[in-house]
């Protein structure tokens, strides 16, 4: 059986968890909204013998912890610089420190943020190189598929770059560390981005993304398309393509609005039953192994977080149709058998219309990676084949 590694990333913001398995090309695996990695625990050993399977939290959910912000100044229509926390006694709050691949701890992260993290690991136990003291947004060049280095991302996402030492070679203090603010979709591409830049430095990786994953990977190859090898997006809920489109947004809005009257119990219901998700032909809970059933448990929680900051952003994104049919030849459009005529699967059908490619059909419904999860990696890894020949 291929190990598994379990590691964190500091990120501005938040420290991401993340799981690497197997060897060979990057495979990004994005959960859905109110998941987490463990959702692709069925198929992640059964691709790891060809890929260098990543899984990870997104930011909020599970083990992937956010740090609350202190403030914002209206610098950015997207992001913001927020100051160091500090502690009672004035002394800049430490930073928790990283975890390499090999499972020994990284030296801690200075108090200024990320851009002056410590070098990683690679699984394969060689360094990684170390990213640039440029800040987030300023990861290493890529590699493209015809060997010419591609452009570095602009620094117009995250902002916060390290000055340079003054004259008297005293080390320079540091801009504030930036943080999340209000763009929940851009925050979660850059988190994305974070960890192809440290797990694959050199090139492309391939990504598979569902449900507000996938549209975490439609933006992340829209603004970062040479990171990008073949996306794999399994109906993002891009409710704008819809001609029904203000029906949908009602629905969410719904869901939304109950979570903040009712909790999380009755959204969940609600979004289940409108999603088509109270369909799906999971085993009964006795069947399930003790991790998927500990997942099902932490969904929750993570539901929370999905309901109260992510919900509307998700659904309200709109994709840049021009941009995307740019790298049509890099996006397979993807959705499960017994989930096309539901609503997280009918915009991947209008979007595949606009790419000009057929809609590839997965086995089961929505997660049909947990209900049918040989069917499910075999279909995958032939898709991602596929790109390699």
């Amino acid at each position: 059986m291929t190990a598994k590694t379990l590691n964190k990333l500091p990120v501005p913001g938040a420290t991401l968890h993340y799981e690497v398995t197997g060897s060979g090309p990057m495979l990004l695996l994005i959960p859905d909204g109110d998941s987490d990695s463990a959702a692709f625990d069925t198929i992640t050993g059964k691709l790891a013998a060809q890929y260098t399977v990543t899984t990870y939290d997104p930011r909020g959910n599970a083990r992937s912890h956010t740090t609350p912000p202190t403030s914002h100044h209206p610098t950015s229509p997207r992001y913001t610089a927020d100051p160091p926390s500090t502690q009672p006694n004035d002394e800049p709050a430490s930073v928790p420190p990283a975890t390499r691949h090999t499972g020994e701890p990284a030296p801690a992260l200075p108090a200024t943020g990320y851009a002056g993290a410590p070098p990683s690991t690679r699984p394969d136990g060689e360094p990684a190189p170390a990213l640039p003291a440029t800040g987030y947004a300023s990861a290493p060049p890529s590699i493209r598929p015809d060997g010419e280095p591609a452009p570095v991302p602009p620094t117009t996402r995250y902002t916060g770059n390290p000055p340079s030492a003054p004259p008297n070679d005293e080390p320079a203090s540091f801009p504030p560390a930036t943080r999340y603010a209000g763009d929940p979709v851009a925050v979660s591409t850059l988190d994305a981005l974070a960890l192809i830049d440290l797990i694959s430095p050199t090139a492309p990786a391939f990504v598979f993304g569902t449900g507000a994953g996938a549209i975490t990977g439609l933006d992340l190859i829209t603004h970062h398309p040479d990171r990008v090898r073949l996306l794999v997006a399994h109906e993002p809920p891009c409710i704008d393509l819809l001609p029904d489109a203000a029906d949908a947004r009602a629905f969410f809005e719904d869901v939304h609005d109950t979570y903040r009257r009712e909790g999380v119990a009755m959204a969940q219901l609600l979004y289940a039953g409108g999603t088509g998700l109270d369909e799906d032909d999971l085993p009964a809970p006795e069947d399930l192994r003790p991790e998927y059933r500990e997942f099902l448990d932490r969904t929750t929680a993570n539901a929370e977080t999905y309901f109260a900051g992510k919900l509307l952003a998700f659904i309200n994104y709109h994709p840049d149709l021009t941009a995307l049919a740019t790298h049509a030849t890099k996006i397979v459009p993807a959705a499960g058998r017994q989930a096309a005529n539901h609503l997280p699967a009918r915009p991947i059908a209008i979007l595949a219309t606009h790419l000009g490619w057929p809609v590839v059909t997965f086995p089961g419904a929505h997660p049909g990676y947990a209900s049918h999860p040989t069917p499910f990696a075999t279909l995958l890894a032939q898709v991602l084949e596929a790109e390699l020949t």
